[in-house]
């Protein structure tokens, strides 16, 4: 009996020692993990850095885009020069007719004031035409990879300054941008807005304009009409007293615009007829 009791008493002091030990074995585990966890953290952090910077870094460039327009252009100029007499059309200068020529094909626009007449100039315009679409694929195609790869530079700004940057100092930031797109929003629609009454006001001042020549136009001639429109007081009005008078009252013209022109007129005018001759230009 004492030596079942003794055993009965030994039991829980080794159960209680072995939930000890095993707690401990436990808690040394879990703190082994985090702090592999931790570490396995921090190592994408670094590379992610890594990479962002990298993707920072890299700009697009359009400097072969534009050798490539340049020497376009340039090659077009050169050929388009060398058989300039086979282009019919308004000419004005050899390099400059050249450059519109190119510019014009390569667009595909075709004014038609310059035209190819013989076939090695047709069969030239056909191959500009096609090497400057295949060009304007390019382009595009460029400015496509860059507004891709300007979104992507943006999001791997914004997954890295989310990681590195806490939430107060974020919603700053989105803060901010907020209030520079609606500064930005505001000055456009000012702009439209000013733009598009600008416009009114101009419709609105033509067609007074256009109201006040017709009814010019159509009112009856008086006899103050008529002492007003003899500019030399001869009782007679001529045609182009009459127009003169016509452009006055129509706020074309005023009465500073006519008088230095008839003062000009009256000094060439040597016989005081009235009318210029051969003779008053041989006497003055």
């Amino acid at each position: 009996m004492e030596s079942g009791d003794v055993e009965q008493s030994l039991l829980p002091k080794l159960s209680d020692s072995k939930k000890s030990n095993s707690l401990q074995r436990r808690k040394s585990i879990h703190h082994e993990i985090f702090s592999r966890s931790l570490e396995h953290n921090n190592q994408p952090r670094n590379g992610d850095e890594t990479s962002h910077q990298r993707v920072i870094v890299k700009q697009v460039s359009f400097r072969k885009v534009f050798v490539v327009l340049a020497i376009y252009l340039g090659g077009g100029t050169l050929c388009f020069f060398l058989v300039g007499d086979q282009i019919n059309g308004k000419k004005t200068n050899g390099i400059v007719d050249a450059i519109y020529f190119c510019v014009v094909t390569m667009t595909t626009v075709g004014y038609g004031d310059l035209v190819p007449n013989s076939i090695g100039a047709k069969l030239l315009a056909c191959a500009y035409v096609f090497t400057g679409i295949t060009l304007g694929g390019m382009l595009l195609s460029r400015a496509a990879n860059y507004i891709v790869e300007k979104q992507e530079i943006h999001l791997v700004k914004a997954i890295f300054m989310s990681k590195k940057i806490s939430s107060g100092e974020l919603l700053r930031e989105s803060v901010a941008h907020k209030l520079k797109y609606k500064i930005i929003m505001t000055g456009i629609v000012l702009w439209v807005l000013v733009v598009f009454f600008l416009y009114l006001a101009e419709l609105r001042a033509e067609r007074r304009q256009k109201s006040l020549v017709n009814r010019v136009l159509s009112r009856d001639l008086t006899f103050s009409d008529l002492e007003e429109a003899d500019l030399d007081h001869d009782k007679v009005v001529s045609a182009a007293e009459f127009v003169v008078y016509k452009l006055k009252e129509m706020g074309k013209i005023n009465q500073e615009d006519v008088s230095p022109i008839l003062d000009t007129f009256y000094k060439l005018d040597i016989d005081q007829s009235g009318n210029l001759t051969e003779a008053d230009l041989v006497t003055s």
